[in-house]
Formats: structure tokens, C-alpha cells, sequence
């Protein structure tokens, strides 16, 4: 068996192989030629960071996506939506989360892996995690104190720094 394009030995392989390899072959086709592409389109996505974090818009905190911000969690392949219990992802079921993108500062990911090598920032963001409630004045607390770690991290930061 050869290649029809170059005339390259393929491999012999078994029937039920050659058969699947054929119907892909003709899956692609069909999708490359068929009339259901005709009016596709895509738009462009800049996922470039800016001076927030892309995770959660600078805000540091997240609505849970298991609740939906409810606190109340449907079970997982129940017809019945009736059934709730308290969501386990959210912290203590208040529907928020804190941004696994940027561990709640509200940073890029570029301006987070400086501040990350700072042990006393690092102990200060992981102190908090660990006893916030992210209820209303958990979260507004919550942020407080990250952009006091980050505001001493960066002076920090600047003193170490050679003139």
C-alpha cells in the first residue's frame, strides 16, 4: 500500500486501523469542504495581561462557579434541582472564592512572581487565606490587608534595590 500524493510505502496495518484512518480522513474533508463553513468566523482574543489579573478582573475574588454565587450547590446528575445542600467549593458556602489566578491580589501573574519571592509577603497572603470568611466584611478585610502586603513588599522591594 502507497501514498496516492508521493507514492510513500505506508505501513500495512489491520483493517479495523485503515478503516478508522479512513473515516477521519473523510470526517476532515467533509468538514473542510462542506457548506457548514461557509459563514464561520472568528474573533481575535488578546489575552495579554494588563495591570490587573485576567483571573478576575483585579478584584482578587471570584463568585464560586460550582453555586453560582448561592451558597447552595445543586447534586451533581440529579434531574430534581430541588435537591440543594451548602456548595463545599466556596469557603463555608458565602459563594465567593478567592482567584486561583492570582492568590487574591488582583495582580498579572508577571507582577505576582516578583512579589512571590518576598518570604514576609508570601507569609502575610497565606495567613489570611487560611482565616478568612468571604463574607462581605471578610472579603472587604481580605483586601485591605493584601494591598498593605503588597504596598510593604514593593517598598521593600525599592530599598533593596541599588541606586
Amino acid at each position: 500500500m502507497s501514498c496516492s500524493a508521493c507514492g510513500h510505502d505506508l505501513l500495512h496495518s489491520s483493517t479495523r486501523r485503515a478503516a478508522a484512518g479512513k473515516v477521519a480522513a473523510g470526517a476532515v474533508a467533509a468538514l473542510i469542504t462542506g457548506p457548514c463553513n461557509e459563514g464561520a468566523s472568528a474573533e481575535v482574543i488578546d489575552l495579554k495581561e494588563g495591570s490587573v489579573c485576567i483571573g478576575c478582573n483585579g478584584d482578587g475574588i471570584t463568585q464560586c462557579p460550582r453555586c453560582e454565587g448561592t451558597g447552595m450547590m445543586n447534586y451533581i446528575g440529579d434531574p430534581d434541582t430541588s435537591h440543594k445542600s451548602k456548595c463545599s467549593e466556596c469557603r463555608k458556602s458565602t459563594g465567593w472564592r478567592i482567584c486561583g489566578k492570582c492568590s487574591g491580589t488582583g495582580l498579572p501573574q508577571k507582577e505576582l512572581k516578583v512579589l512571590r519571592r518576598d518570604p514576609a509577603f508570601v507569609k502575610t497572603s497565606q495567613r489570611n487565606f487560611y482565616d478568612v470568611t468571604l463574607d462581605e466584611e471578610g472579603r472587604r478585610n481580605l483586601k485591605e490587608v493584601l494591598s498593605q502586603a503588597i504596598k510593604t513588599a514593593r517598598e521593600r522591594k525599592a530599598k533593596s534595590k541599588p541606586a
